[in-house]
């Protein structure tokens, strides 16, 4: 209650009793029951993930991972969820942040083993970006720790500045190589969103052509065009 000093963190208090259950309530309904359920969902379609229905309610949560791989958002879910309470729920522990950032360097290590073990994502370049962006996180946490704990660091403004700038070539080389990829496929949603139907019509393989034409009338009509 560090937004009220005056409410006391009682039990016999009804008003913190009222809003530690709903705290609780929304807890297990939205963080832990939600995810749950989307889970067990897809396993219980995990061989139909590409029927046309499926992927059209559920495709959102799958479409970029691999078939083996269709929980992985379910995880990251539940990975980022337990670093934000675990930084909340530790933030009064000890008298620095050393247990938060301790307990959160732990969790980026399992992510970025287990990344390095699955690469869920259907394309090499994604798994990369994963990679470079929880090493840059994980590089955050570690300095942090040496800042906290090294009075050689804490006395020594040429070393934080060189700690600091590490951290920040890291973090642009992760949004440098999100432009790298993101800047190509933007340009070719763009491209597609504007070539013309009847383009899209002419330049495929006569078969595909017949099968998307159907009876052939509107490849006829681009012929007299």
């Amino acid at each position: 209650m560090t937004t009220d000093m005056e409410q006391a963190c009682d039990f016999t208090d009804p008003t913190y009793i009222m809003w530690l259950s709903i705290g609780i309530a929304f807890l297990v309904v939205y963080v832990i029951a939600l995810p749950l359920a989307v889970l067990v969902v897809l396993a219980s379609r995990r061989h139909r993930l590409f029927e046309r229905g499926v992927k059209f309610r559920f495709g959102f949560l799958y479409s970029g991972f691999t078939k083996r791989f269709y929980w992985w958002e379910i995880w990251t879910m539940y990975r980022k969820a337990l670093t934000i309470m675990l930084a909340v729920f530790l933030q009064n522990y000890g008298t620095n942040s050393n247990m938060q950032i301790l307990v959160g360097t732990i969790i980026v290590i399992v992510a970025l083993a287990i990344q390095f073990f699955c690469r869920p994502f259907a394309r090499g370049e994604i798994d990369t970006l994963e990679e470079i962006g929880l090493l840059s996180i994980y590089f955050a946490f570690f300095v942090g720790l040496f800042y906290l704990n090294i009075s050689e660091v804490q006395e020594d403004t040429s070393l934080q500045q060189l700690l600091m700038w590490l951290v920040i070539v890291l973090t642009t080389s992760f949004v440098v190589y999100w432009l790298y990829i993101a800047i190509p496929e933007l340009l070719y949603i763009f491209r597609r969103v504007r070539k013309p139907v009847h383009m899209e019509i002419v330049g495929q393989d006569p078969a595909l052509r017949r099968m998307q034409t159907g009876s052939g009338s509107k490849v006829r009509f681009l012929r007299h065009c």
